[in-house]
């Protein structure tokens, strides 16, 4: 028995008609070689129509495995990539061969392709495009087995476009000594903007071969290549296949380009496709295309709900940042598990939980796309919060006002969002406070011991200074502007690791469709407007619990990184100076003298508020409970003093003493508020040692 060369691939679903008019002529039209040739028939109908067809048909070819058949039940719909690799453990030849279910092979065709294989010792790809975007030739791409098996189809693109430039494209780029066959004239670099493109801009010399056009056996015979035809302009008529084409090429180019300022650039357009796919496609669409739900039911939430919506990979401590965000008020998580060890699925059964799973996209360019389609699928005029697994938010706590009355039992983020309404306010700045150890973990940082999660409560709050390197930065410009001076204060992974990474969010905004996300969340686009350095100096500036550290801790004792390709360059570099010198990062930051345990929102300076008023308990006016809270969310609320005979201590947002002198002495040490500028009996006002931050008022125009 002959040795099989040449295995022709025909993926179908729901193209019975297609087969019916093409099948038998290509088997006709390859007889010849069919020792040498099989023809391979995956079809993923939901019935069997087509599958008693063929058996009805063609039961000597079946028989002698001319032609085999099988019935995958893999697809949910149609998908080019996945269909296309369905073969990988079923083709017997040294040539795989796609042929979409409505071409034709033209008579001898599997042996010109054999031919061209063996000319050139099995060193190229062979595309028989015949120039004419709608004839339905560019898919018919002829590649090595090795080839086709180890890099084939891309399962993660969109289901339709540039499936087949990209398998060329990325096997150009991982195998460089093959040469590239097409018929002349007919070269996909010259046809193709966006692959002359990467060429171009990777400096790419294709090792192109050019046929004769009439060696084409269909050309030859003067036949059709397919059944069903399109214009020549059916993508750009499409929206659908408009924007697809563009995301899968560009995804094509993110992966293949060994270039990190490329990267940069792709990501980039990357982020802008998917924000216009958003504002232009059906959402029901663009979630069956990038997500599937691991739950039957959606979420429905009501107009009262809060909703929290992460992207999320290995996190241990996910049921205790789930009771952290539920304490504050969050009704609904909608959570993106980005391939988990332990799938979050599995492990939280929570009925105010749904988890989805990408079947779309990269963390780098599509995390916040696939948060924002499930904000617009089932938050819209919504509230919303966005933050990281290792983010935990912190809000005013407000039991009791002035006079000492019991404060209404509502959660932090419904008093929050009630303000807000009242305010005209539809988002709120934050900014992350990365929280280390203290010198009580030396030892153990010293004997490179894992630090409990625990340990990692104190952040850092240096005397006011000013560096001009720092200020020069673009992070820092574009973050903080004018106020680069405070967060130089708190950025402690610069002063220890010379990272410069922006400490600014956008963690809580009412969901519309004029809002788009930032991939890390230190921007927020409205209507197509960024939001500007000033937001920093917001007084209602929101403090984000930030175990950063931890993380990286838990990251290199499991080795479950992401890998560095997720990551904009600069982050990249900064996370692997940060792995290198990790315990040396702990040490410096554990000696610091500038070093405060996080106790309340109130207590973390912010660039609007550089003093605190502490009241002895009842000395205040009555006043509303939603003007109040208003008053503690600008820091303009006196923090209360509840004489006892215990420890002194801070207990829902007041200090417990036995006296007023020890409740300010208290402060004094534990907090940066150490210097008193006005004393009474009844109250004693805080300010920071060095007092350079100015009073800024809440931004104009903010909705």
């Amino acid at each position: 028995m002959s040795e099989i060369k040449l295995s022709f691939c025909i993926p179908v679903m729901n193209r019975l008609s297609d087969i019916q008019a093409t099948l038998r002529q290509n088997l006709a039209d390859n007889l010849d070689d069919r020792g040498e040739i099989e023809f391979i028939l995956v079809c993923f109908d939901k019935d069997d129509k087509t599958a008693r067809w063929v058996s009805d048909n063609f039961r000597a070819e079946l028989a002698s495995g001319y032609l085999r058949f099988y019935q995958s039940d893999s697809l949910e719909a149609w998908h080019f990539g996945k269909a296309k690799n369905a073969f990988h453990n079923l083709i017997k030849g040294k040539i795989y061969a796609s042929l979409d279910g409505d071409n034709f092979t033209g008579p001898g065709g599997g042996r010109h392709i054999i031919d061209i294989f063996e000319d050139n010792a099995y060193d190229c790809i062979l595309h028989q495009f015949q120039g004419d975007w709608g004839d339905g030739t560019c898919g018919r791409v002829s590649l090595t087995a090795e080839d086709y098996r180890s890099i084939g189809y891309d399962d993660s693109f969109l289901p339709r476009q540039w499936d087949e430039l990209d398998a060329i494209l990325s096997i150009l780029v991982h195998r460089p000594s093959r040469h590239y066959v097409c018929y002349s004239g007919k070269s996909i670099a010259k046809k193709s903007q966006p692959f002359a493109r990467f060429l171009s801009e990777n400096g790419i010399q294709l090792k192109t071969i050019e046929l004769d056009p009439d060696s084409d056996p269909l050309r030859r015979a003067n036949r059709s290549v397919a059944v069903g035809q399109n214009r020549n302009s059916y993508v750009q008529d499409d929206e659908r296949l408009k924007y697809s084409s563009i995301f899968n090429h560009l995804s094509s180019f993110f992966k293949n380009t060994p270039s990190d300022a490329l990267r940069i650039r792709y990501t980039s357009e990357l982020v802008e496709i998917q924000r216009t796919m958003a504002e232009k496609l059906d959402i029901g669409v663009l979630n069956s295309w990038y997500l599937v739900p691991t739950r039957a039911d959606a979420p429905v939430v009501e107009p009262e709900g809060i909703v929290l919506t992460a992207c999320i990979r290995n996190e241990e401590h996910l049921e205790e940042w789930l009771d952290h965000y539920r304490g504050l008020g969050v009704t609904h998580f909608l959570l993106v598990d980005d391939g988990s060890k332990d799938p979050i699925s599995k492990r939280i059964k929570a009925k105010d939980v749904w988890v989805w799973k990408p079947k779309c996209g990269r963390f780098r360019y599509s995390k916040a796309f696939w948060l924002e389609l499930l904000l617009r699928s089932h938050a819209r005029n919504r509230w919303a919060i966005t933050v990281d697994s290792d983010e935990y938010l912190e809000l005013p706590q407000v039991t009791h006002d002035g006079g000492g009355s019991v404060r209404p039992p509502e959660t932090q983020l419904h008093q929050l969002i009630k303000w807000a309404h009242g305010q005209n306010i539809r988002y709120f700045a934050g900014f992350l406070l990365d929280l280390m150890p203290d010198h009580k973990s030396l030892p153990a940082i010293r004997s490179r011991q894992a630090l409990p999660r625990g340990a990692f409560n104190h952040y850092q709050f240096r005397p006011a200074t000013i560096s001009k390197l720092y200020q020069r930065q673009n992070t820092v410009k574009w973050s903080y502007s004018e106020h680069a001076n405070w967060i130089y204060q708190i950025d402690i992974r610069y002063r220890l690791n010379r990272a410069f990474d922006s400490l600014r969010k956008f963690p809580i905004f009412l969901v519309d469709v004029d809002v788009h996300l930032n991939q890390g969340f230190h921007d927020l686009i409205l209507a197509g407007e960024k939001r500007a350095a000033k937001e920093i100096g917001r007084p209602d500036l929101l403090p984000i619990r930030h175990y950063k550290m931890f993380s990286t801790q838990q990251d290199a004792a499991s080795r479950e990184v992401r890998p560095a390709s997720s990551y904009h360059h600069e982050t990249r570099v900064n996370l692997e100076r940060l792995r290198k010198n990790f315990e040396s990062v702990l040490a410096g930051a554990a000696m610091s003298p500038f070093a405060y345990q996080f106790l309340d929102y109130s207590l973390v300076p912010v660039p609007g508020r550089s003093q605190i008023t502490v009241r002895a308990e009842g000395a205040g006016r009555m006043i509303s409970s939603n003007e109040w809270f208003g008053m503690a969310v600008l820091r303009s609320a006196d923090i209360f003093v509840k004489l006892t005979n215990g420890a002194t201590c801070l207990r829902n947002g007041a200090i417990e003493a036995r006296t007023m002198d020890e409740a300010v002495d208290w402060l004094r040490a534990m907090t940066p508020f150490s210097t008193i500028v006005d004393r009474s009996v009844r109250h004693v006002t805080l300010t920071l040692e060095r007092d350079v931050n100015s009073e800024v008022r809440l931004p104009s125009g903010i909705r």
